[in-house]
């Protein structure tokens, strides 16, 4: 998978438009119903804030109009989760697209660098995945030889002199 890089929105578009907020309209928000992210919504870092999403009618919802995409639009995924995304025209709705925006794996740290074990013995390797919160979270354990040493869920086992590489 490629790495994410942050990019400025000027860098990779020519419009950014802002939508009509539902009080403009004559709107309130509410405590449930279609979720409006507001700028609250992120952080300075650009991290989005669950707890502070609002919520609208969904009259109001349809009156704002807000989720019709044009040739070329780009989307940016703000919160894990799904989308179905959909174009419409006089009332007539095109194939769907599920868009799955998923928190990507930065770094996996782990508690130890290098072990030493006794043949027939066996150490846990606690691994740490930066952020928490990412989508994935399996990890793929392996020995560079399995004859020496073999990792299973991160509990390494000696099994004969030798040094042995172990990684996920």
């Amino acid at each position: 998978m490629e790495a994410i890089k942050r990019v400025r929105l000027s860098e990779i578009a020519e419009l950014i438009t802002k939508g009509t907020t539902p009080t403009t309209l004559g709107y309130n928000f509410q405590e449930d119903g279609v979720n409006f992210l507001k700028i609250e919504c992120f952080s300075e870092d650009g991290t989005y804030i669950k707890e502070k999403t609002a919520h609208i009618s969904e009259e109001c919802h349809e009156k704002l109009k807000r989720s019709k995409l044009r040739t070329g639009d780009t989307i940016i995924g703000v919160a894990e989760g799904e989308a179905t995304i959909y174009a419409s025209y006089n009332e007539e709705k095109s194939n769907e697209l599920t868009l799955k925006c998923i928190v990507n794996l930065n770094e996996i740290v782990l508690d130890k660098s290098e072990l030493e074990i006794v043949i027939g013995g066996e150490q846990k390797i606690i691994a740490t995945l930066v952020p928490e919160n990412s989508t994935y979270k399996e990890l793929n354990w392996q020995s560079s030889d399995n004859s020496i040493a073999t990792v299973e869920d991160g509990l390494v086992k000696g099994c004969k002199k030798g040094r042995a590489t172990i990684s996920n």
